[in-house]
């Protein structure tokens, strides 16, 4: 069996010494790519592997090629590659964000593709790697898969729809990983990688209202079912050691499971803090993340809130309402499409993940509503208090859309 990389960052090397040092691959068998010939230089000198001037060569090399490059620059790589593509070989990524069916589409539909979600720990051995397969591959290399991976940790094999929560709770996460329990009634966070805390989502918001109220946090005995919280961690191995706000939000759903006879809270996954628009499980939107955006494109506008909505096919999308100066509105065209278009040429610059999502969506992730002038004004004005810029409730967004039509009545 030979082995290929392409991509030799953190990760991958830590990959590359776990299967060398396992004895499961010969370094004579084992090939990588990089991006510079000094990075390239250096994997051959310090593992002993065979490096590699193209990635087209790794292909042409291996039975099994790691695709170990960041998102962003995978479409790129694929494309560099297909032609070099054998229906025997197995393609294995560990790229967040990237399905079955889109790594399918670029190398081939001939393919056999795996998705993988490795995290930090992987680095000194200790990883936790989740793993989905498409239907080319057997179960025979399914279990060569799993056998590559636990020479840097433990892998588990789960269906591909559980991958985004796998990414959210371990991918961007230092050594924090939660699994689907057996009985697939929730999931468990692992005690021994970190130290939890909860904040219940009435003390959340109260202190997204009030930054100088400090939410109380509460222990894993200490959760209730059917509450939802905000995660809180401090991370014990594999990474820095800080407390931590993750920025997302689980819902209890029990305190012990007697089916397969455990006493730990479950939890599932709910969405992001109400401040971050995850879209797709791929990039997270913040509120100071659309400030830079619209400072940046020096686009009029004075008043917006964002919210993340649905197409009919369940697609997620981000939908900006905005209200832009009055003599914008007089003295220029500026058109629904072209505002549309000026916010997503910057988003696309502060944010290299949002570029992806078009491809990813199969649509456009942003949708943009031009408010009549004094819209924000008169919300104010009628209920006392300013609308919650990012994710507003559903009662506010309505009440907001009911004063803009009734503005538009009386013009």
């Amino acid at each position: 069996m030979k082995i290929g990389f392409i991509g030799c960052g953190n990760m991958a090397t830590a990959m590359l010494k776990g299967i060398l040092k396992s004895g499961e691959v010969a370094a004579t068998d084992m090939i990588a790519s990089a991006k510079s010939d000094k990075t390239r230089k250096k994997i051959e000198q310090e593992l002993g592997i065979q490096k590699a001037d193209t990635n087209a060569q790794v292909v042409d090399f291996a039975d099994v090629v790691f695709l170990a490059v960041k998102p962003q620059f995978l479409e790129g790589v694929l494309n560099e590659i297909k032609d070099s593509v054998k229906e025997e070989q197995i393609f294995i990524s560990i790229a967040p964000g990237k399905t079955l069916q889109w790594l399918g589409e670029h190398l081939g539909e001939k393919t056999k593709v795996i998705r993988t979600m490795p995290n930090t720990p992987a680095m000194v051995g200790e990883g936790m790697t989740a793993l989905c397969v498409n239907e080319l591959v057997t179960e025979k290399e399914t279990e060569l898969a799993v056998k590559l991976c636990d020479t840097f940790g433990k892998t588990e094999v789960i269906p591909e729809h559980l991958m985004d929560a796998v990414v959210g709770v371990s991918g961007t996460e230092p050594s924090i990983m939660g699994t689907e329990t057996w009985t697939r009634k929730g999931m468990y966070f692992f005690p021994d990688t970190a130290f939890y805390e909860f904040i219940t989502e009435k003390d959340m918001m109260r202190n997204y209202e009030d930054p100088s109220y400090i939410p109380p946090t509460y222990l894993m005995d200490e959760v209730r079912p059917g509450e939802k919280y905000e995660l809180v961690f401090t991370i014990l191995k594999g990474g820095a050691f800080a407390r931590y706000r993750c920025g997302d939000m689980y819902r209890c759903v029990g305190l012990e499971n007697r089916e397969d006879e455990t006493r730990i809270p479950r939890f599932e996954y709910v969405d992001r803090v109400p401040w971050i628009i995850d879209i797709a499980g791929f990039t997270r939107i913040s509120e100071n993340g659309i400030r830079s955006v619209i400072a940046l494109s020096k686009l009029p506008i004075i008043n917006w809130v964002a919210t993340k909505e649905y197409n009919e096919q369940n697609r997620p999308y981000l939908h900006m309402y905005v209200e832009l100066e009055r003599d914008a509105l007089l003295n220029t065209a500026m058109s629904t499409n072209i505002l549309k278009d000026l916010l997503s040429t910057y988003f696309k610059y502060i944010d290299q993940d949002y570029r992806d999502l078009k491809k990813i969506l199969g649509m456009d992730p942003l949708q943009v509503t031009i408010f009549t002038c004094g819209t924000f004004e008169a919300y104010e004005k009628k209920t006392g208090k300013k609308i919650h810029q990012m994710s507003p409730s559903h009662y506010e967004l309505k009440e907001l859309l009911d004063i803009q039509e009734s503005l538009n009545r009386v013009r």
